[in-house]
């Protein structure tokens, strides 16, 4: 009789799986040879065994497969963990019995677990993210842009603006400086993306999506900076895009789990982390701008991210922070401005309204609840994570306009009026680049979905845009 608690599906997957391995037995081990090993085996070395398990003492690293269909062995792993009294668990994603496949390093699992035969952990100087970071290799950049960068180029065809010293904008990023100290690059956050925007059907709702905020504008901006100029900014993004995955010495990665078959959100953290993206903290960004390295900043977090409004608001905090440590390190102040996202997401409630609704709204609280604040003076209750419910639109045209340098040589960092100063310049620099955009923009002859995509299939390039005396 059929158990209550296996439906038929399940219950083919185990014929399936039994029927593979009684076939993969009966290749490999002759009958006679498998007679033995059950019948004189089994039985007498179980009983050896499991009495002697408490007594071994010797590192012991346990890989198991979470969907393995043939044998219990997560619960074995579980068991086996409380019985071996130094022993650990390495759990492959996705993975069944044969669980150790081109995915699984085991070398490098073996090197980063108890064992430690060649004494590494005793030896090796714990992973810094800030120093230790290295940038992938070339190869890995193209392949990372073809696949990630390049798809949303394809639909929001973004076009780019800087600013020289005297306040003249230009095509392109030229105008953009290469300084030997650190460049803070600060701006707005949008929404998400058209092309690699998440969408999740609420339950009892399917017809109401709520878009989670992407990450384009982060990639964008990434990709632009290093191909134009060879500026790699490092970006600090919301904490709860590294609670995805596993944070390792790896950066991001499970030790001997070569791709991130664990996490089917893994383009989303993994990449960034690579790329040397790094959880939004006053220790992180300090140590960023103390070893001169490039920072790329988003006061309104999510606040900004989740918002649905298409006059783009900045939602910035009060405190001035980032402009002391900018000027203690001499850093190079840029601020930008993005718009075109939120125009490809047609927001039906905005993320405050949808703790009013029925059913939804007390779930919603619960998840925002449980979400870590990405500011350190924030308590998770005060900050609401919870991006609006709206369905994406054809993919609007992107404009990134970076304004004018800020210089912070001759500011002092321990002069708050000063800083507070500075701080209102470069919140007004993202408001007038912002303004200037929405109005510029209607002067673009392909601001139109259709007629853009159109023209850039049939001529295969990007679509002209309006003329930069726009924004001058």
């Amino acid at each position: 009789m059929r158990s209550p608690g296996i439906n038929l599906a399940t219950l083919a997957q185990l014929q399936e799986a039994a029927a593979s391995s009684f076939r993969m037995t009966a290749d490999f081990l002759p009958p006679e040879l498998l007679e033995h090993r059950v019948s004189r085996w089994l039985t007498v070395g179980n009983a050896v065994i499991q009495s002697r398990l408490k007594d071994i003492t010797v590192p012991t690293l346990v890989v198991v497969g979470s969907d393995d269909k043939l044998m219990p062995s997560a619960s074995e792993a579980d068991r086996l963990l409380k019985i071996l009294p130094n022993s650990e668990k390495l759990v492959v994603r996705n993975r069944g019995h044969l669980v150790l496949d081109e995915n699984v390093n085991l070398t490098e699992a073996i090197l980063f677990s108890k064992i430690d035969l060649l004494r590494w952990n005793e030896t090796k100087k714990p992973y810094d993210v800030i120093t230790d970071w290295k940038l992938p290799s070339l190869e890995k950049i193209e392949k990372a842009v073809e696949e990630t960068v390049d798809p949303l180029r394809r639909f929001h065809s973004p076009v780019y603006f800087s600013t020289d010293d005297k306040g003249k904008r230009w095509m392109g990023l030229s105008k953009v400086p290469k300084v030997d100290g650190p460049l803070l690059f600060v701006g707005n956050h949008q929404l998400g993306t058209w092309s690699k925007c998440r969408i999740y059907v609420v339950l009892a709702f399917p017809l109401i999506f709520i878009v989670s905020p992407g990450a384009a504008d982060l990639r964008f901006i990434f990709a632009q900076l290093y191909e134009e100029r060879g500026i790699v900014a490092r970006g600090l993004a919301h904490p709860l895009l590294f609670l995805m995955n596993n944070v390792t010495e790896l950066a991001g990665r499970t030790p001997g789990i070569i791709r991130s078959v664990d996490n089917r959100f893994a383009f989303a953290n993994a990449d960034f982390q690579s790329f040397g993206a790094l959880p939004v903290t006053p220790r992180n960004y300090y140590r960023l701008m103390q070893t001169g390295q490039s920072a790329l900043l988003f006061p309104g977090g999510a606040a900004e991210a989740q918002s649905g409004r298409r006059d783009y608001p900045l939602f910035w905090p009060e405190k001035t922070d980032f402009v002391r440590t900018a000027a203690r390190f001499n850093a190079t102040i840029i601020p930008f401005s993005a718009i075109g996202m939120v125009d490809s997401v047609n927001v039906l409630v905005e993320s405050e309204d949808i703790f009013k609704l029925p059913f939804i709204g007390e779930r919603a609280k619960a998840l925002s609840r449980n979400v870590t604040a990405a500011r350190y003076d924030t308590k998770k209750e005060d900050e609401v994570l919870l991006p609006p419910i709206g369905v994406p639109s054809l993919p609007a045209r992107n404009y990134l306009l970076f304004g004018r340098p800020i210089q912070t040589n001759d500011l002092d960092y321990k002069n708050k009026q000063d800083c507070d100063r500075v701080y209102r310049e470069t919140q007004s620099a993202v408001r007038i680049g912002l303004d200037d955009l929405i109005r510029a923009r209607k002067e673009d002859p392909f601001v139109d979905t259709p007629k853009r995509l159109a023209y850039e299939r049939v001529f295969d390039k990007k679509a002209p845009t309006f003329p930069v005396s726009e924004l001058n």
